[in-house]
């Protein structure tokens, strides 16, 4: 009897004495602790909407937006939607972004996606909206070669020869070289390099507006009509109905002789009515506000002569979309 019971006893601390020698391997030295999973990068706060200017740009630090909860260092990448109008560059961080609208006549509008990525390849990412201002619609001909297939020539001929466009009445009449703008303009200039070939010719840079009853602005240098009495060589005029009328007339001494080159702007802005001479403002006056529509060189014989000729190296419009 007692030796049943001492074999029930040592059966009965068998399973025991088992578990303790498992879990003391399980504890043992070597054991590791349970893996926590790598998480992805998460975003802090949204993205600003962004307004660029035509030609402006912007600058964001994309880790502003997005945190990693391992504290693992991220690395950024964005992409537009559209970067026809807008482009975007990344450095480590900076996500920069520069407005290409200029010369569109219309505001443009895309999404940038920027991305933040941990060493695992986990992400997080969003959008931001960009919206780019319209941009000017002039234009700059620096007359490289011919034919001047974007001018219309009326009573006049024209030649190009090393980049400077020479242009020349038919007749006694002025001669006329035109182009029109892709939309009209507000806030706009007018410049050229020009050299009057003859004290005769009257050089007349005209912006006209598209519409009536005012049709256009212009400047005149050159001998021209008498005003109070007194003879001028610059005028500004605008054209009324068909009929030209004198807004403003006086005497710059750069325009006393032909064949001297000079840079000249006409321009309205804010409210103003201007004429520019090598980036100099020679004269100004307020009260007048006109879009305009289109660009127009003249050439006018004066005195009788026979034809006109003035050159030209280039012609730039500029202005804000109307």
């Amino acid at each position: 009897m007692a030796s049943d019971v001492r074999a029930l006893k040592a059966q009965s601390f068998l399973p025991a004495a088992a578990a303790v020698s498992i879990l003391l391997v399980a504890c043992g030295e070597g054991a590791t602790e349970p893996e926590i999973s790598n998480r992805a990068p998460l975003v802090v706060t949204e993205l600003p909407t962004q307004v660029l200017a035509a030609d402006g740009s912007a600058k964001l630090d994309a880790s502003a937006y997005f945190s990693d909860p391992d504290g693992d260092a991220l690395t950024y990448s964005a992409v537009a939607d559209d970067s026809s109008f807008v482009r975007v560059y990344i450095s480590g961080a900076e996500v920069t972004l520069f407005g290409r609208n200029r010369g569109n006549p219309w505001v443009s509008a895309t999404r940038i996606t920027v991305t933040a990525t941990d060493p695992d390849g986990l992400f997080a990412e969003q959008q931001l909206s960009v919206t780019v201002e319209a941009g000017d619609v002039g234009f700059r001909d620096e007359f490289d070669s011919p034919p001047l297939s974007t001018w219309h020539l009326t009573n006049a001929s024209a030649e190009v020869d090393s980049g400077t466009l020479r242009l020349t009445s038919s007749s006694s009449g002025a001669g006329k070289a035109t182009r029109p703008l892709d939309a009209g303009m507000i806030d706009w200039e007018i410049r050229t390099r020009l050299a009057r070939v003859q004290d005769s010719t009257t050089v007349r840079i005209v912006a006209s507006t598209g519409s009536s009853p005012i049709q256009a602005l212009a400047l005149d240098i050159g001998p021209g009509v008498l005003v109070d009495g007194k003879a001028t060589n610059y005028r500004m005029l605008f054209q009324h109905t068909g009929q030209w009328n004198v807004i403003l007339a006086g005497n710059y001494a750069a325009f006393e002789q032909a064949e001297n080159v000079l840079e000249v702007g006409f321009f309205v802005k804010d409210g103003r009515i201007g004429l520019a001479v090598d980036g100099m403002t020679v004269r100004a006056e307020s009260d007048i506000d006109f879009a305009v529509a289109g660009v127009e060189l003249w050439v006018d014989p004066m005195g009788g002569a026979a034809d006109g000729q003035a050159l030209f190296d280039w012609v730039e419009v500029a202005g804000t979309v109307n």
